[in-house]
């Protein structure tokens, strides 16, 4: 099954992925709501909000894989390099990208560009069916041109492999199931605390079941998040393989040990997170969407 799944087309594997995720939010709801609220029986309700909450938890990875890289390149202030300047490092970078696809075997050509920043990251987007490589300011400034080549392979290696759209899918299918789950007990809450607002300990149940609400909507982000973090890890893994045999090895691992103790943006964003070159590891690397630079490194020198 394995080395089945490993043979699909990147496109193929990344719409899987996200189906997966769409039908874990449908079935989450109905479970929930066929144990907290119909008893323990399943019917024909049951399986309406099942069909429910895989519509619109479709809906809304859909939009997000379609329309989250415009907002993440806006939100960013990404300039794309459509004209490289006379100063031959922008005509030199964008071809160099380019090149890299071609080796990889990748058909479109991504658009190249940068954005402001005070930390060295670079990313990988795809958006309506352009792709776009992204690097920082201080990047380019400061890491020389073998290391650039070595980031870009690592995120050529992610728009080959259709990473871009997976983890945006995942992320956006994941917290679609806690607002399906929340909403509707939310609603039901409220509505019983209006109806019953005289009755004697109304105010306290509301309250109880606020916090309860509340504890739940955290403990259905977390372990969502813990799923989407495992995924977001080993493509980082990939992708720094493929970049190494793209770019080379020791440049690869070069760009890791430039990090150690650079500036790096923090971010609550999740899925802005996954799809950096780099992500910023507060606790402990099963919390972050990327794996330590250390465990990086050490992989990359048993390649």
């Amino acid at each position: 099954m394995e080395n089945i799944f490993s043979d699909l087309n990147p496109r193929t594997k990344a719409l899987i992925m996200t189906v997966l995720v769409v039908l874990g939010a449908g079935l989450t709801v109905s479970v929930l709501y066929v144990i907290f609220i119909n008893g323990g029986v399943y019917n024909n309700d049951a399986g309406s909000i099942f069909f429910l909450a895989v519509v619109v938890s479709g809906i809304f990875a859909l939009v997000s894989v379609f329309f989250g890289a415009g907002v993440l390149l806006r939100a960013c202030r990404a300039t794309t390099i459509d004209k490289p300047a006379n100063n031959g490092y922008e005509e030199w970078l964008v071809n160099m990208v380019h090149d890299l696809c071609k080796q990889a075997g990748l058909k479109r050509m991504p658009r190249v560009g940068y954005y402001p920043s005070d930390e060295y990251n670079a990313f990988a987007v795809e958006s309506l069916g352009n792709l776009y490589i992204i690097f920082s300011v201080p990047m380019l400034n400061n890491f020389s041109r073998e290391e650039i080549k070595a980031v870009a392979g690592h995120e050529v290696a992610h728009l080959v492999s259709g990473d871009s759209i997976t983890k945006v899918g995942m992320f956006s299918g994941l917290k679609t199931i806690v607002y399906l789950v929340l909403f509707p007990l939310w609603v039901v809450l409220i509505i019983w605390g209006i109806v019953f607002q005289r009755t004697m300990g109304a105010a306290a149940f509301v309250l109880a079941g606020s916090i309860i609400l509340f504890g739940l909507g955290k403990l259905l982000t977390f372990l969502g998040s813990m799923i989407a973090n495992w995924y977001s890890r080993t493509r980082e893994y990939e992708a720094d393989r493929i970049g190494a045999k793209l770019a080379g090895k020791e440049a690869m691992i070069s760009v890791l040990q430039k990090f150690r103790g650079s500036p790096a943006a923090k971010t609550g964003n999740q899925v802005l997170s996954s799809l950096r070159f780099n992500s910023i590891i507060e606790l402990s690397e099963i919390f972050s969407t990327h794996p330590s630079l250390e465990n990086r490194i050490k992989a990359l020198r048993n390649l």
